[in-house]
């Protein structure tokens, strides 16, 4: 069975990808809580500076596109990724 992304607002299947297999799953959440120990002693000025420099890019690809308070392409995409049902 095949995973979508929808776009909440006109209900829009935006991407599929193919569900993965247990030893895909197990691979992932390796990785993940790999991650995980690599960043938890992050300090919050660090997290806070990655934030920070995110957000930069945002606006700077917004005045890049002409601004005027028009979502970028990078937001359109974080915002279908993050509010889908």
């Amino acid at each position: 069975m095949a995973i979508a992304t929808i776009n909440p607002a006109t209900g829009e299947t935006v991407k599929e990808f193919p569900a993965d297999d247990a030893a895909a799953i197990d691979r992932k959440i390796g990785e993940a809580e790999a991650a995980f120990q690599a960043l938890k002693s992050t300090t919050f000025a660090q997290r806070a500076e990655w934030m920070r420099a995110s957000a930069d890019l945002i606006e700077k690809e917004a005045d890049d596109s002409g601004g005027g308070g028009g979502a970028s392409a990078t937001v359109a995409v974080m915002t279908i990724a993050v509010y889908r049902p």
